[in-house]
C-alpha cells in the first residue's frame, strides 16, 4: 500500500537516484513518513509493522519499539441488534467521523495515511461491525486516496458462510488488499492491480513461497465445493446463534450479547469468574471452546460442524449453566464480624528465654530424671516393715516377670549355638569341585 501511495504522490514517475541513496540511510525522501491506520483491540501479527497496528495484547508489545501510527475506535454494539438499532448506528457514524479526523490530523503532521488495516470481525473480543460501517469506510478511503486492507487471517476460508468475510458486506467496489492465513493452511495476500509495483524484486523473499501448501489449499477448496460446506456453515451458524439467543432469554442474568457471523460466534458471561467457571465445566464435558476479552466465550468450530453437533453443545451448555451458581463475595464489615463471632484470638507467644538459661533448665531436667528410683528401689520402699520376706513376692514389680520370661526364651534359643571365640580361626571350606567321584580339594 505504501509503495502505491508514494508512487501516486510522485506523479507515477520512476524512482530517482536520490530516493535510492536516502532509502539506504533510512532518510527521506527514499524513506517517507507514511502511516497505516488501525483500530482499537485489533490483532494483526507480531512483526514490527503488524505489531504497531495491533492493540489487543499489551504483553506482546511491551519493550518493543513501534511506529507512531493513528488508532481509531471500532464500533461497540449493544445486543440484541434489533433492540438497539439507532444506538448502534450512532456508533458507526461516530467511528467513521473519527477516521476522517485522524486522516486530517496526520496530513497536518506531514505523516499522511497510506492505508487502513481492519479486521471484518475482531478476533480479540469477537467484535463485529455492520455492513454500513464497512461501506462507509470504503467510501472514505476511495475519496481520500487511501487503500483499504482486510485482514482475513481468522475469518477467511469459509468460517462466516462466505469464503471471505468481507463478501458479506456488499461493498460497492472491490477491496484493495486481503491478507489470509490459519484456516487456509497457507499465509499470503492478494491485491488489486493498482498496488502492483512497477519495478522488479520490490517484494522479494529468499524461499519464494511454499508450493506444497498451495496443493493443500487447493484440496481444501475442492472439498468445500464438493460438499457445499459454505451453505452448511450458513445454516448451522444461524441455528447455533438462534439457540444461544433463546438461551439468553432463559438465563438473562448469566449470559448475554450473542454475536458473530456464520460459525464465528461469541457470547458474554455476567462476570469473568462466571465465564471461567462455564469454560472449565464445559471442557470437563468434552467441549472445546475459547475465551475472548474479559468475560467472553468464543466458538470456532470446523466447517464440518452440523446441527447435530450444535444440539449437543447447546444441551451441555444448558446443563453447565444450571449447575453453575455464582457465589458473590461477602462484603461484611469488621464490626459485624466481631459482633457475630467475637474478637479474634490472640496469637500464641512463647516467652523469650536466654540460651544460657535454657541450657541450665535442660540440665536440671536431666538430673531430676536420674534421681527417679528404679523398680527394685520402689519395691523395697513400698514393702511395709511388718511383712515377712516370704510374702514380698506379692509386691514384686510385673517388669521382673517379663524380664525372667525373656531371659528364659533367650537361653532356649541359644542351645546348640556355639559361642564366638575371636582367637579361634574358622575352618577352610572347599573351593573347587573337579567332577563326579572326585573329592573336593581343601
Amino acid at each position: 500500500m505504501m509503495i502505491a501511495f508514494q508512487r501516486t504522490q510522485r506523479g507515477q514517475t520512476s524512482i530517482t537516484e536520490e530516493d535510492l541513496k536516502s532509502a539506504i540511510l533510512n532518510q527521506p525522501p527514499g524513506t517517507p513518513e507514511l502511516t497505516i491506520m488501525s483500530f482499537k483491540n485489533a490483532e494483526h501479527g507480531t512483526t514490527p509493522g503488524a505489531m504497531s497496528a495491533s492493540h489487543s495484547n499489551a504483553l506482546s508489545k511491551v519493550d518493543i519499539p513501534a511506529f507512531d501510527w493513528p488508532i481509531a475506535d471500532f464500533p461497540k454494539y449493544k445486543y440484541p441488534l434489533d433492540h438497539f438499532e439507532s444506538l448502534n448506528k450512532g456508533q458507526d457514524e461516530r467511528c467513521l467521523a473519527m477516521v476522517e479526523d485522524l486522516v486530517d490530523h496526520c496530513e497536518k503532521r506531514n505523516m499522511p495515511v497510506a492505508g487502513i488495516a481492519v479486521e471484518p470481525i475482531q478476533s480479540d473480543c469477537t467484535t463485529e461491525a455492520s455492513a454500513d460501517f464497512f461501506q462507509g469506510l470504503q467510501q472514505i478511503t476511495n475519496r481520500r486516496g487511501i487503500y483499504l486492507m482486510f485482514d482475513e487471517s481468522r475469518t477467511g476460508c469459509g468460517a462466516t458462510g462466505k469464503f471471505w468475510c468481507h463478501e458479506n458486506f456488499c461493498l460497492p467496489n472491490r477491496v484493495d488488499a486481503v491478507v489470509f492465513g490459519e484456516k487456509c493452511q497457507l499465509a499470503g495476500f492478494f491485491h488489486s492491480l493498482e498496488l502492483s509495483p512497477q519495478e522488479r524484486d520490490r517484494i522479494y523473499e529468499p524461499w519464494m513461497g511454499d508450493p506444497v501448501k498451495l496443493y493443500i489449499l487447493e484440496a481444501i477448496i475442492s472439498l468445500i465445493e464438493r460438499f457445499n460446506l459454505m451453505k452448511q456453515v450458513q445454516k448451522t451458524g444461524d441455528y447455533l446463534k438462534n439457540g444461544l439467543m433463546d438461551m439468553e432469554v432463559s438465563y438473562y442474568d448469566l449470559i448475554h450479547s450473542t454475536r458473530g457471523m456464520g460459525t464465528i460466534l461469541a457470547f458474554d458471561a455476567q462476570c469473568p469468574a462466571l465465564r471461567d467457571n462455564i469454560v472449565c465445566h464445559l471442557r470437563k464435558k468434552g467441549v472445546i471452546l475459547g475465551q475472548c476479552g474479559s468475560q467472553g466465550i468464543s466458538l470456532r468450530p470446523s466447517l464440518t460442524f452440523t446441527k447435530r453437533h450444535a444440539d449437543i453443545f447447546l444441551q451441555k451448555l444448558e446443563e453447565v449453566i444450571k449447575e453453575t451458581e455464582l457465589k458473590k463475595p461477602k462484603n461484611d464489615k469488621v464490626e459485624d464480624i466481631i459482633a457475630k463471632y467475637g474478637p479474634p484470638p490472640k496469637p500464641f507467644s512463647r516467652p523469650r528465654v536466654h540460651p544460657c538459661e535454657q541450657a541450665a533448665s535442660q540440665k536440671e531436667m536431666k538430673i531430676e530424671k536420674k534421681k527417679k528410683l528404679p523398680c527394685e528401689a520402689k519395691n523395697k520402699k513400698s514393702i511395709r516393715p511388718d511383712i515377712k520376706a516370704s510374702d514380698k513376692s506379692d509386691f514384686s514389680d510385673p517388669c521382673d516377670a517379663h524380664l525372667e520370661d525373656w531371659q528364659r526364651e533367650c537361653k532356649a534359643m541359644s542351645k546348640g549355638v556355639k559361642k564366638f571365640n575371636p582367637d579361634e580361626k574358622p575352618a577352610k571350606k572347599p573351593v573347587a569341585f573337579d567332577g563326579p567321584g572326585v573329592e573336593p580339594k581343601a
